[in-house]
């Protein structure tokens, strides 16, 4: 029987946070991951799309682009619906003409929010979902490996800052599912591999406020910090935020578990070590969706 050819991965955003970690797992399993992201891919360009796409004709794209800064987004509505709305819509198209899966990544916050972000993100999965062969993700809080176009996340905040101060003061009243971005991009490589559709939400087990996440990671590190619990009011956010995004099904390992691993691999990663790590197979997991 003969095999057939390895599916051809269109990753969308891959200089960002999460479509780094796409880039990075799918690699292990095919070398037909095509990596595409600003300024050479502007998805908000439907003519650039069109031509990037007219001879690659993907099996599979995977929408992993987007703008999170929900403070900056909030008086910059057509912006928002320019970027997440009208780039989902000219995604769809491609996928339409290939006949590709087209893999939408989102959030639990649209699900609950109110913001300008939540509402453009919730119109992109709507925009998607025309598409029968269409594959939505939410997920939660993210952290892992920074990308080049990565806009930061609460760790790296806090270890960056830890070289300046041992002193913070952070939200304890607002949860979500911190998620390793390389067991989430695995997760997704499983769906796309048995070739599931519709909409699944995924994280690492349990929640965490970004008070408890802190504490846990400095339980983890032996580095004594300072941690002063204050109320997402207090903090003063100027969109409005949902005060939990967690998602109660996640199925992959529970987020402290997670954090550990991202430690090793950043301690790893400096050392020179992370590839013989991964060689071991030592943390890996498999993830099968229900």
């Amino acid at each position: 029987m003969a095999v057939p050819p390895p599916k051809t991965i269109l990753v969308v955003g891959s200089s960002g946070l999460l479509g780094n970690a796409l880039v990075r797992v799918f690699g292990r399993f095919t070398d037909s991951v095509v990596a595409v992201d600003l300024p050479d891919f502007d998805l908000a360009s439907r003519s650039l799309v069109r031509a990037s796409l007219e001879n690659l004709r993907p099996d599979v794209i995977v929408n992993a682009a987007g703008l999170g800064n929900l403070d900056w987004l909030e008086s910059r509505p057509n912006t928002a619906y320019h970027i997440h709305r009208r780039g989902t819509v000219h995604l769809r198209e491609a996928a339409e003409r290939s006949g590709a899966l087209l893999v939408q990544i989102s959030c639990a916050e649209c699900e609950r929010g109110h913001s300008v972000f939540a509402e453009s993100k919730r119109a992109a999965e709507e925009e998607a979902a025309r598409w029968p062969q269409h594959l939505i993700v939410r997920c939660s809080t993210l952290f892992g490996p920074m990308g080049e176009r990565s806009g930061g996340h609460l760790l790296e905040t806090i270890l960056n800052a830890m070289r300046r101060t041992r002193r913070f003061r952070l939200i304890h009243d607002m949860t979500s599912s911190p998620t390793y971005t390389d067991h989430l991009a695995l997760a997704i490589h499983g769906l796309i591999a048995r070739e599931r559709t519709g909409v699944y939400a995924i994280a690492n087990a349990g929640s965490a406020s970004p008070y408890e996440f802190v504490r846990e990671l400095a339980a983890r590190t032996g580095i004594p910090l300072e941690l002063e619990p204050i109320s997402h009011a207090e903090f003063g956010f100027l969109a409005p935020r949902s005060v939990d995004t967690s998602i109660p099904e996640g199925e992959l390992p529970h987020w402290s578990e997670a954090l550990q691993e991202y430690l090793d691999h950043r301690q790893g990663t400096a050392n020179g070590e992370v590839q013989a790590a991964r060689a071991t197979g030592s943390r890996c997991f498999a993830w099968s969706p229900k």
